[in-house]
């Protein structure tokens, strides 16, 4: 055993002391050597009874322990003794690597199993940690039992941490949050579950702490699954200012972070559509909504957008397009994705780089492709119904009859024919009622409710025809035949002047009446017949020489014109002039009546 003086157990004190029994004299000089670099006091023994009333008498912090001594001694069951009467951590060192050494060894329950010899690094690192361990335990050991159980109860994680990062404590709370066992992480540094982001400012809050600062900082993980945690730490100083060990509590709230950087992302999206619902709905031209909706995406945070053709060429896109090929659906490189998705029925797609494209961003963009879709179809829809309009207008404007459109009763076009047939301008027409350029009655009613019982009836069986007359805004009437036709919420109205149809009526009934006069002055039996063989006419003379009044032959066919002739009904010499048949040979006897000949037709 190494002996001291008075002065050097003085200074010893305060020191950690290590006791070797180790007979290889290289090897255990080597071991003493390391044990003093670290600061150590360094107690030696040569056999087994001596090595266990040192551990009894120094307790020592560490002790290192051959598996067999050269005199013979067993050092497995010497550490087995020491242990059952002193807490205190067994390194063994051995030469012999079988199983059955290793077996025995474990069952002192020792702090590690090394190789003879050691390698220096590797039990620097184990005698740190063990002794780091033992004196964590020592301390909760200590320590009253309702507040360790308080500890590994507690809803938060629970660390005691060295300067250094070295974990020498953690509950049960904090080994779940970090998905491994206790076991799996005391003796680790707690960098080792830090985002690499985080390490540089984990390193100022805790030389912070270890000066008593005090505080809550929120902090990246990566647990032992590898999913990523953010935990809220407070860190306290212990009490000890020698120990430079800091007390820390770790909530998890990578719940509330989740759920807050969804709610983020999903405001975000609606935000999104919001702004690409209104370029949808101001655009006018494809081009000009595909670049905004590019510009959109990149402003909402994505690195590229683009609108490809059906061969995957760019129509419109911003932002730097991420190398290689793409197809439909979503690829991922490293922390970026790539999702391409098909414009629903246009033979084009959107491709969106950049975020984390999650389930929701892929569904947003899905839902922006049919957006894109519909307003396309709504543009083409649009050009469409304006060329249409535009032949419509055309067609109601060149039209040659006078036309309105009217709505609630009131005028809301008219064409150029009616401008022309009314004598006004378009807006001395637009804005009236049909009854305004009408005479205040119509054959003995009222104007305005006649046309609002033709406008009811037209609007219920889709159209309806009737004559009207119409004043211009000179004051000069005039008959119309009016057509009214339902057109959804509108009636069009089709105004054909009949002034001059009218006049030539009366032209004609004026000639009808001069050859009914004419005819009937004939002093000759005269009767004529249309190419049906029906009696169109039938004068006075007529009537005195055969009996028959003109009212009762008037319009008969079936050459009942001849019955009185011939007593059958038999094709008389006008009706053969007509239609190329045989005229009749025999003659018509009745005194003073001349052969069918001699009969005259108008």
């Amino acid at each position: 055993m190494k002996n001291v003086n008075t002065n050097e157990k003085s200074r010893y004190t305060c020191m950690l002391s290590a006791l070797i029994v180790v007979d290889d004299t290289v090897t255990s000089m080597e071991i003493e050597k390391l044990l003093e670099s670290m600061g150590y006091r360094v107690w030696k023994a040569g056999n087994s009874e001596e090595a266990i009333r040192t551990a009894l008498s120094v307790k020592p912090d560490i002790i290192i322990m051959e598996t067999v001594l050269e005199s013979g001694d067993d050092g497995i069951e010497t550490a087995r003794i020491i242990k059952s009467h002193a807490d205190v951590p067994v390194i063994f060192i051995t030469s012999q690597a079988d199983r059955d050494v290793f077996e025995r060894a474990s069952g002192a329950e020792p702090d590690a199993f090394l190789l003879k010899p050691p390698d220096s690094g590797e039990l620097e690192y184990i005698i740190r940690l063990s002794v780091d361990r033992n004196r964590i335990w020592r301390l909760f050991l200590s320590a009253n039992e309702r507040y360790r159980r308080i500890l590994n109860t507690t809803s938060d994680g629970v660390c005691i941490l060295r300067h250094d990062g070295l974990i020498q404590y953690c509950n049960e709370r904090m080994a779940r949050i970090l998905s491994a066992g206790t076991d799996e992480i005391i003796g680790r540094n707690i960098r080792e579950f830090l985002h690499p982001d985080e390490r540089e400012r984990f390193t100022r809050l805790i030389d912070s702490c270890r000066k008593g600062s005090r505080g809550s900082h929120e902090l990246r993980f990566t647990g032992a699954d590898g999913k990523t945690l953010w935990l809220i730490m407070e860190g306290h100083p212990l009490d000890d200012p020698d120990s430079g060990t800091c007390f820390s509590m770790f909530r998890d709230v990578t719940e509330e972070k989740v759920l807050a950087e969804k709610l983020r992302r999903n405001r975000r999206c609606l935000e999104l559509l919001s702004e690409i619902n209104h370029l949808a709905a101001v655009s006018s031209e494809p081009p000009q909504l595909m670049r905004g909706i590019c510009r959109e995406l990149v402003s909402a945070g994505y690195s590229y957008a683009a609108i490809l053709d059906d061969e995957f060429m760019t129509l419109e896109d911003e932002g730097e397009r991420p190398p290689g090929k793409f197809t439909t659906g979503l690829k991922r490189d490293g922390e970026m994705g790539v999702y391409v998705t098909e414009v629903p029925l246009r033979k084009s797609y959107i491709m969106v780089a950049g975020g984390i494209m999650d389930e929701t961003e892929t569904r947003v963009i899905d839902e922006i492709a049919s957006t894109l879709a519909g307003t396309l179809r709504r543009m083409e829809s649009e050009r469409k119904f304006e060329a249409a309009d535009l032949r419509y207008r055309e067609l109601f404007e060149n039209a040659g009859d006078a036309m309105f459109i009217i709505r609630d009763d009131r005028i809301i076009q008219c064409n150029r024919r009616a401008r022309k047939l009314f004598r006004a301008d378009k807006d001395e027409i637009t804005g009236r009622h049909p009854w305004d350029l009408s005479p205040e009655y119509q054959g003995g009613r009222r104007s305005d409710k006649l046309a609002h019982e033709l406008m009811e009836r037209a609007s219920r069986e889709g159209a309806y025809e009737f004559n009207w007359t119409h004043r211009k805004m000179t004051g000069e009437q005039f008959p119309a035949r009016v057509t009214l036709n339902r057109s959804g919420d509108v009636l069009m109205a089709i105004i054909k002047d009949m002034s001059e149809p009218y006049r030539a009526h009366q032209r004609i009934k004026a000639e009808h009446r001069k050859f009914r006069d004419l005819f009937e002055s004939i002093p000759d039996a005269t009767f004529a017949i249309d190419t049906e063989g029906r009696v169109i006419a039938w004068n006075r003379a007529m009537e005195k020489l055969t009996g028959i009044k003109r009212d009762e032959i008037i319009g008969r066919g079936n050459r009942e014109y001849a019955l009185p002739f011939y007593s059958r009904r038999t094709p008389g010499l006008l009706e053969s002039i007509l239609t190329g048949e045989e005229p009749p040979g025999s003659t018509f006897t009745s005194p003073g009546m001349v052969t069918s000949s001699m009969q005259r037709s108008m």
